[in-house]
């Protein structure tokens, strides 16, 4: 789970740093893909 967590904030980071801002959303990012 760790490596899809990183994977998934990695992406986000590239596309949008301000999800990285908001600690570590599991649930939100899931519905955001």
């Amino acid at each position: 789970m760790p490596v899809t967590k990183v994977t998934l904030k990695k992406e986000l980071t590239t596309r949008e740093p301000v999800h990285l801002r908001r600690t570590v959303p599991t649930q939100e990012d899931l519905k955001l893909s």
